[in-house]
C-alpha cells in the first residue's frame, strides 16, 4: 500500500524521490510485481531512486541483480542505503550497477568528534569514487559536520540542517 501510495502522491511532483525496500520484498512476488507495475505507470522514472537496505542476507544475488537491471533499464537510479552498518560486502557493491551508496548515519552524526567515525566515512567515500558511485551522508545535523562531509567529497547530504521530517513536501 505504501508503494501505491507513494507513486501516486508523488506522480505530479517535479522531485526526485526515494523508496525503501529490503531484499526481502523483493523476493516477495506479489510486492516484485507492485514494484514493477508502479514504475511503468509511472511518467518519469528517473525521478524515482530505489533504495536497498545493506545485509549480507542475500541468498539470491543473481534475481536481485536481474530486478537492479531491469529496473535500471526503465530510468530508475539505486541506492544502497545505510552502508557499513551489518555487513559492508564491498565485493558484491562492486557487481551491482548502482548509483550511490548512503552512509548510515552513526557514523556520521558525530564524524567531527569520532576519528573512527571519520576514517570509516572516508574509507567508504574513497571506495564508492573509485567505483563511480556518488555518496550521500545521513544525520547531517549542523555546518561543522556538513563542512566536514563536503571536505570528504560527499555529494549529497540530509538531515534535521536542512529540514526535520514533516508530511507534506
Amino acid at each position: 500500500i505504501m508503494v501505491q501510495e507513494t507513486f501516486l502522491y508523488m506522480k505530479n511532483k517535479q522531485v526526485n524521490f526515494s523508496i525503501n525496500l529490503s531484499y526481502d520484498d523483493i523476493l516477495n512476488h506479489r510486492i516484485y510485481k507492485i514494484i514493477l507495475d508502479e514504475i511503468n505507470r509511472f511518467p518519469d522514472p528517473g525521478r524515482i531512486i530505489v533504495e536497498f537496505v545493506e545485509t549480507e542476507a542475500i541468498e539470491n544475488f543473481d534475481y536481485i541483480k536481474n530486478f537492479i537491471d531491469t529496473i535500471r533499464q526503465k530510468g530508475c537510479k539505486i541506492a544502497i542505503d545505510d552502508f557499513g552498518v551489518e555487513y559492508s560486502n564491498f565485493e558484491r557493491i562492486s557487481e551491482l550497477d548502482i548509483d550511490f551508496i548512503k552512509i548510515d548515519g552513526k557514523y556520521i552524526k558525530n564524524i567531527n568528534t569520532n576519528q573512527k567515525n571519520y576514517k570509516i566515512a572516508k574509507a567508504i567515500t574513497d571506495f564508492a569514487h573509485s567505483m563511480g558511485i556518488k555518496v550521500i551522508a545521513e544525520f547531517v545535523e549542523n555546518e561543522q559536520i556538513q563542512k566536514i562531509v563536503e571536505s570528504l567529497g560527499i555529494e549529497y547530504s540530509q538531515g534535521y540542517l536542512f529540514s526535520k521530517p514533516n508530511e507534506e513536501i
